[in-house]
């Protein structure tokens, strides 16, 4: 639920993280249905992204 705060709105982390989640799944799957891409290549490139990151301390 959106807070507000000085004539702005806050939103919980979550709530923003879970809407960036299913808007990049939607995408995807409009993509695959299109022939562009699959879902299983994208996954594999985030995977390999994610090694290439260092982790946080």
């Amino acid at each position: 639920m959106a807070k507000v705060l000085g004539g702005r709105q806050a939103v919980p982390l979550e709530d923003l993280v879970l809407a960036q989640a299913l808007q990049l799944e939607a995408l995807m799957n409009v993509l695959e249905r299109q022939g562009v891409l699959k879902k299983a290549d994208v996954l594999e490139e985030i995977k390999a992204l994610q090694a290439k990151t260092p982790k946080a301390t």
